[in-house]
């Protein structure tokens, strides 16, 4: 060991230039694996995990400022949804209770402010059942249907929404109240004079009727 030792330095004092070279290189592999270690520790923030927040059901507004204050980013979409209030969140990611890395980014899907609107199909010039299916195949419920006499019968004549007459391509709401009106060919019965005859009337008419069928003989 001592003998290594001894012709290691005696080595080193013979080739100074190139134990100095190879001493140089040795400290900058070192420093760089310190300064990439330490590098890659704080860029992808090793071990630093966040509960991620609960902010469905909160308003956009508010969910966004919660999740700000806890170091994410924040990505937001919206989408049209009747059965929630306008600005609702109805869905994030990461989901809620995760652990994540803090600093990450987090999408919330809200309500929009503004209702969705779709295109009135054709719905005029034929039968009730028809514009129906039209008009909910283009995501249109709220739809009334207003009769009116008519020598025509189950034919559809116009569309309302607010007072404006609909007319096929027009862009409203989907939640818009759409009245429509069909023709409709009421019939009206056929009143029998019979029908207003008294009882004892009609029986004594009967009694009548017989005698009269019968021939008398001289």
């Amino acid at each position: 060991m001592s003998s290594n030792k001894n012709g290691f330095v005696r080595f080193w004092h013979k080739h100074p230039v190139l134990m100095n070279f190879l001493s140089i290189a040795a400290l900058g592999v070192l420093i760089l694996w310190l300064v990439g270690v330490v590098f890659l520790n704080v860029w992808t923030r090793h071990g630093d995990e966040v509960q991620m927040p609960r902010v469905l059901g909160l308003n956009v507004s508010d969910a966004t400022r919660i999740l700000e204050d806890a170091e994410f980013s924040v990505a937001l979409d919206s989408v049209y949804n009747n059965e929630y209030s306008p600005g609702t969140v109805i869905k994030q990611v990461p989901r809620d209770n995760s652990m994540v890395k803090r600093g990450g980014q987090a999408y919330l899907l809200y309500v929009s402010y503004s209702a969705k609107k779709a295109k009135v199909p054709e719905f005029v010039d034929g039968p009730l059942s028809s514009a129906m299916v039209n008009f909910k195949s283009r995501g249109f419920e709220n739809l009334e249907v207003r009769e009116v006499s008519s020598d025509h019968n189950d034919l559809v004549l116009g569309a309302t929404y607010n007072g404006l007459e609909l007319r096929p391509g027009m862009e409203i709401p989907v939640n818009a109240h759409i009245v429509i009106t069909v023709a409709v060919r009421y019939e009206v019965p056929v009143e029998s004079d019979d029908a207003d005859m008294n009882p004892e009337d009609a029986d004594a008419d009967f009694i009548d009727s017989i005698f009269d069928d019968v021939e008398y003989e001289d």
